[in-house]
């Protein structure tokens, strides 16, 4: 058996089904947001100790207030890792920003803390800088907001793949999660942001408040994107079908195949904010947070366990360079990521054994013509990150037989002649 190297959350199909039929006949009232909108936020507030969480359409919405709430005239510069969805710079200029790309630590997802030294030193128009934690949390976190602290530089916090962390949230400028269709806990598309200005927080509410609830009409190709994954990351379906021809296009290099189990396949410059960006929320998918968020530690749990299977079995191997240990209680594990110089070997030979492994976490967005403009030639480490990680499955439900076998596979080709 070949488990898919992702794999959907409970996604509620159903209850948006249920919810589309609903909201045709009745509207979603504000008595019926607001007591949903209460329940969103105190579950915020019991489990990470954040005030006041505002419910957004998406987590780069989230982004987006942040952004728009952190610049002016004087300060616009957004100091950002490319290592990252390319809709995350889109929202950095619709809101008024521009992006400053900053490279990591070698072989790391962690800011450079040098590299960002020598960014604030030679200016003072940067307003906030973006801190994406990944597998794991950003190891120079607190280096770097004890600079931003004595240069009044704002920190912005992307959770988007960290919800459940119990790490202190509280004293960032901004923190912002999303519930998209891969994350954790999935509502199609949403978000929060927490926001540690009161006055900048009740004035986002204040603009939000104006926008309508979001309809299942609204959103309907986020459910039909869910269920195309549904279909054929579906273990019985993946191995009859799915995995012989994602393999034929792997050995083939077909790019259209290829780009088939790619979440963001084709970037763009967004001129302008989609529909859904501007509305709020609805109750539904509030709610469907809230039921979810139940099994949230129970699977970060078996995550952080398979997580930790690859990292005692991958030690010391000639052309594999792995994670630190992991942090029990403030990583979140979405997978395990290698490094190899060798990535096209190595991923031919686990293809061709019947084990599906991604070749792809983010892209380097700096290296994207859309934003040429800000392009810099001084971030090998994240390139080099970009172009040579591995991506081995740690969800939940994936047997330790097949991890087992998998780990095998790589120690074997790890002492092939290259």
């Amino acid at each position: 058996m070949i488990f898919p190297r992702q794999q959907l959350y409970k996604v509620n199909f159903l209850g948006f089904i249920a919810d589309y039929i609903k909201k045709i006949f009745f509207k979603d009232s504000q008595e019926d947001y607001k007591i949903a909108k209460l329940s969103f936020q105190k579950k915020f507030k019991d489990e990470y100790n954040l005030e006041n969480v505002i419910p957004t359409t998406a987590g780069r919405v989230a982004f987006y207030y942040s952004v728009k709430y952190s610049v002016n005239k004087e300060k616009n510069k957004i100091i950002v890792c490319p290592f990252t969805i390319f809709d995350m710079i889109n929202m950095i200029e619709l809101a008024g920003g521009k992006p400053i790309f900053v490279d990591s630590e070698p072989g790391k997802t962690s800011i450079n803390i040098d590299e960002f030294n020598k960014i604030i030193s030679s200016r003072s128009d940067v307003a906030a800088i973006l801190i994406t934690h990944y597998h794991t949390l950003d190891k120079n976190f607190y280096k770097v907001k004890k600079i931003c602290g004595e240069l009044n530089i704002k920190i912005i916090e992307d959770c988007a793949i960290a919800l459940g962390s119990k790490k202190n949230f509280y004293d960032s400028d901004y923190v912002f999660f999303s519930f998209g269709i891969f994350k954790f806990i999935s509502t199609f598309i949403g978000g929060a942001l927490y926001v540690k200005s009161k006055n900048e927080r009740n004035l986002i509410n204040l603009e939000l408040d104006r926008r309508d609830i979001i309809k299942p009409s609204d959103y309907t190709i986020f459910f039909f994107k869910a269920l195309k994954f549904k279909i054929v990351l579906n273990k019985f379906f993946f191995n009859i079908f799915v995995f012989p021809i994602l393999k034929f296009g792997y050995n083939r290099d077909i790019k259209l195949i290829k780009n088939l189990v790619k979440n963001d396949p084709k970037p763009f410059s967004r001129k302008k904010l989609d529909g859904y960006m501007k509305k709020r929320l609805s109750p539904f998918q509030m709610r469907e947070f809230l039921r979810q968020h139940k099994n949230l530690q129970k699977n970060k749990v078996k995550r952080f366990e398979n997580y930790l299977f690859y990292f005692n079995n991958l030690q010391n191997l000639k052309n594999i360079s792995i994670p630190d240990s992991p942090d029990k209680i403030s990583d979140c594990y979405l997978t395990f990521p290698i490094l190899t110089t060798k990535k096209n070997f190595f991923l031919s030979h686990l293809i061709n054994s019947g084990h599906d492994v991604s070749e792809y976490f983010y892209r380097n967005c700096s290296n994207l013509e859309i934003f040429k403009k800000y392009q810099s030639t001084n971030l090998n480490n994240i390139n080099s990150v970009s172009e040579n990680v591995l991506l081995l499955p740690c969800y939940p439900n994936i047997s330790k037989k097949y991890m087992l076998e998998l780990v095998n596979k790589i120690k074997i080709i790890d002492q092939l002649n290259f």
